[in-house]
């Protein structure tokens, strides 16, 4: 991951809203994703087809146990954009 500096909390905010729907996505993409293929598992009949299936589920179990950490950075975007937008609120009103 590559470090950056952000000072606009709209944009901040704005990236923190996009991982939120990202991880809801791929929660909801993964739960189908599983959901399917514990369909169709029975109707496999060859071993390489039921061993594809295993490892489709496996995918979708790992991108779905990754998904905290997305969720924490996202929370963690929304905490360092808090003191930054309340800063920038304020210096705001002192200019009126």
């Amino acid at each position: 991951m590559s470090d950056m500096v952000v000072r606009d909390y709209v944009e901040m905010e704005k990236c923190a809203q996009k991982i939120d729907e990202y991880s809801a996505d791929m929660r909801r993409v993964c739960a189908g994703l599983k959901n399917a293929v514990s369909l169709s598992a029975p109707l496999m009949k060859d071993e390489d087809a039921r061993r594809v299936l295993t490892g489709i589920e496996t995918l979708a179990t790992e991108l779905i146990r990754d998904l905290p950490r997305a969720e924490y950075a996202a929370e963690a975007l929304r905490r360092s954009a808090k003191p930054l937008r309340e800063a920038v609120e304020t210096i705001r009103q002192l200019r009126r």
